[in-house]
């Protein structure tokens, strides 16, 4: 059910540093494994097509729309929900940004990964809450070999410059896996014909690099294993990352503010136990911990000499999980999960000091299984009992069942149909920020409908879902007073369908392609009527293109089409299509190193994700990676 990028992506070479040994098994889902849409990013793709962040990667899969967010970070959208309703998920264990629900996914550099699996549909009951759209499962490499190592070190025009490794060892059962990142720019350009917009468009931007855009991140990761009398495994994952930021301010705005991230910090720790008990029962479990912080300032000028006030948000969360797979027979499977987080945030300004320090712990227990009806068709069942508590707002609990059937139709492919109810509970900010939040807010609830075909061949696959998510009790915000408080407003629809396909029409060339269509629609209280989401566009194309030359260069081609989208819920203010095209050459040198040169929006279009705020224009680069 897989859609591999990295069998039809990855040019053809030498292992890539380092070979992996077998998923984490507590990552185990019946569930996952033959219902959702599911698209693999392997290694190859991760680090060998050169890009700077996981944003730049994620962008090209089918059902995602990486965006710019209002905090000058990048947002994932899957299948019209927001990142809040996306799972986040390292080796397993859910990771979560307790305060305002979306975590920089930035500050998750690509060295540390060795895949991502983007499962689209509610996630799996073992999960938990607050995966309505789907989940990103990262893995992190567990090296085989005695010895590993890789370097790249890419730069972009005007000075941005970025360098990332990693290192790895292996002896008698024992696995390290270690590195790091650093980036540096001074923002990114604008395009060539910036210029031609009216005064109007423009303010105060004269072209050249985007005011305020700079950017500074480093990062340290750490993945440790090793295996266990019986065939188990105990694994240790570290991660700390920083960033400092400029916020870009808004050329369409009259009364523009001058922001800037002046400290992000994310740091995760956590440590598993995987242990067969015999043939057919295996125990998982873990402890995790997370920790991120902003300050956020806001200045009275765009020379930013003078700061009026700094916003402070603290969060952390501590949790557990334990779930049991067990075979019930030849036919028959079985998985039970269960576990609790706490979290907690710490909230102040430079002017009032604390304003807020909010709780609540959240809860999950979980089933799911797994029939065989003969060799071809398989049920499953899910079913999830999630609870939120604390703050002093009494116990929200919902009760959550999903279930399908995956058909095998042997050369025909495999059809899947799929039906769930997920939740996602209100994020601290939304139950407690002092001016926006409501402590009375209720769950959003979804009910997903799916169904999908997949067939695949020697040299080409082909998959297409389609998809459609019934929301109630949506968080927004909305008007009281002079302020915008979040409410349980609005009833949403999310529908559509996406096609994907890769194939290898010769030796020398490999093609992958995507395409979504999406209606994403919500009930607006004052209207009365059903209106378009803002920043869903309803269609988003993808393709890869691989050229494989001789005097082994490799020719790598981008397009992305994204039309235009609502740009304000409830208006007809609205982003315009476009459609960008990357290009890049690599040049093998021997066994240890590549060499490469590209340009990303290689036309230098002029566009906008959202209003009033350029995309970057035609954008250089060189670089060079190492490997051992």
């Amino acid at each position: 059910m897989a859609l591999c990028l990295a069998a039809l992506i990855a040019a053809p070479a030498a292992a890539e540093e380092p070979v992996v040994l077998p998923e984490v098994t507590v990552e185990a889902s019946p569930v996952d494994a033959s219902l959702p849409a599911r698209t693999e990013i392997g290694r190859d793709e991760l680090v060998g097509a050169h890009k700077t962040e996981l944003s730049d990667v994620l962008k090209l899969a089918p059902g995602i729309n990486v965006r710019q967010g209002g905090r000058g970070e990048p947002r994932l959208d899957m299948r019209g929900f927001d990142q809040r309703a996306t799972l986040f998920t390292l080796d397993g264990v859910p990771v979560y940004e307790p305060w305002n629900g979306v975590v920089n996914i930035d500050l998750f550099p690509l060295e540390m990964l060795d895949s991502i699996e983007l499962d689209r549909g509610p996630s799996s009951a073992l999960f938990g809450p607050n995966g309505m759209a789907g989940t990103v499962k990262m893995a992190t490499p567990e090296p085989n070999r005695p010895l590993a190592a890789g370097l790249t070190t890419i730069w972009r025009q005007p000075r941005t410059w970025q360098v990332q490794g990693s290192a790895a060892v292996s002896q008698g059962g024992l696995a390290a896996f270690l590195g790091g990142r650093y980036l540096t720019s001074p923002g990114f350009p604008l395009s060539g014909d910036f210029l031609e917009r009216p005064a109007s468009l423009r303010r105060l931007e004269d072209g050249g690099t985007r005011l305020n855009s700079d950017r500074e991140e480093e990062s340290a990761f750490a993945h440790f294993a090793g295996t266990l009398p019986g065939g188990g495994r105990l694994h240790t994952t570290l991660l700390g990352s920083v960033a400092e930021f400029g916020i870009p301010p808004g050329t369409a705005e009259f009364a523009p503010t001058f922001r800037r991230n002046n400290h992000q910090e994310f740091d995760h720790v956590q440590v598993g136990l995987d242990q067969p008990l015999g043939e057919a029962l295996t125990i998982g479990g873990g402890l995790f911990y997370s920790y991120y912080s902003t300050r956020e300032t806001i200045f009275d000028g765009p020379d930013f000499a003078t700061p009026l006030v700094t916003d402070r948000a603290d969060s952390d969360e501590l949790g557990g999980l334990l779930r049991l797979n067990a075979d019930l027979g030849q036919r028959d499977s079985l998985s039970v999960a269960a576990q609790v987080r706490r979290a907690a945030a710490d909230v102040s300004d430079t002017v009032q000091g604390t304003l807020s320090q909010p709780h609540f712990t959240t809860a999950s227990l979980a089933f799911e299984n797994a029939y065989s009806l003969g060799k071809r068709v398989k049920l499953l069942a899910g079913l999830s009992y999630d609870a939120q508590t604390g703050g002093g707002r009494g116990t929200a609990w919902e009760l959550d069942p999903q279930g399908g059937v995956a058909v095998d139709l042997g050369r025909f492919g495999t059809t899947r149909a799929g039906v769930s109810r997920k939740i996602r509970f209100p994020t601290l900010r939304e139950l407690f920020d002092p001016l926006q939040g409501n402590p009375n807010l209720r769950p959003e609830k979804a009910l997903t409908y799916e169904v999908g075909h997949r067939v695949e061949g020697e040299g080409f696959y082909a998959d297409a879902s389609l998809f459609r998510s019934e929301v109630d009790d949506l968080i927004e915000k909305d008007s009281v007073g002079d302020l915008d408080v979040s409410m349980n407003l609005e009833e949403a629809i999310l529908q559509g369908f996406e096609v994907a396909a890769g194939v290898l029409p010769a030796r020398f060339v490999r093609l992958n392609a995507n395409y979504t269509y999406l209606d994403a629609k919500a009930r607006d209280e004052a209207a009365g009527t059903f209106q378009t989401i803002q920043h869903k566009p309803a269609h988003r194309f993808n393709a890869i293109v691989q050229l494989f030359l001789p005097a082994d260069l490799l020719l790598r081609l981008e397009g992305l089409y994204t039309s235009e989208q609502v740009d304000r819920f409830g208006t007809r203010v609205k982003d315009g299509a476009f459609a960008l095209f990357n290009v890049q050459l690599a040049k093998r040198l021997g066994k240890h190193f590549d060499l490469f040169v590209g340009a990303d929006n290689v036309l230098d279009e002029d566009y906008e994700e959202k209003v009033g705020y350029p995309g970057p224009g035609r954008w250089e680069y060189a670089g060079l990676r190492a490997r051992y």
